[in-house]
């Protein structure tokens, strides 16, 4: 006899609302974005109605450009440099060397 099972795996969006207001409040809480950002965010976007007016789309491209170039899945990942970019990224004596030592207490 042959029994099958289906199991499903994931991170399923449940309610577009709270998704899109956990997410600011995620970047903010994790200072991604500004305080004023993030209040403009709250009190111009309308998340129940999904329809974005033209103030929240420009609030949310704020949002975005401030958070930068980060992976919003891995936010502490290093970000990739291209090899241009590591030889520009550092002043010399601007980054600490790591320790070699360990100590106990």
């Amino acid at each position: 006899m042959f029994t099958s099972c289906i199991l499903f795996i994931g991170n399923a969006v449940i309610d577009e609302e709270l998704n899109q207001k956990g997410k600011y409040d995620y970047w903010w809480s994790h200072a991604m974005i500004s305080d004023s950002t993030h209040d403009a965010i709250f009190k111009y976007c309308d998340f129940a109605s999904n329809s974005k007016s033209a103030m929240c789309n420009g609030i949310i491209d704020k949002a975005w450009n401030e958070m930068g170039d980060v992976d919003v899945y891995n936010i502490y990942a290093p970000i990739c440099l291209t090899p241009a970019e590591r030889n520009t990224s550092a002043i010399p004596g601007s980054v600490r060397p790591p320790l070699s030592t360990f100590h106990h207490l």
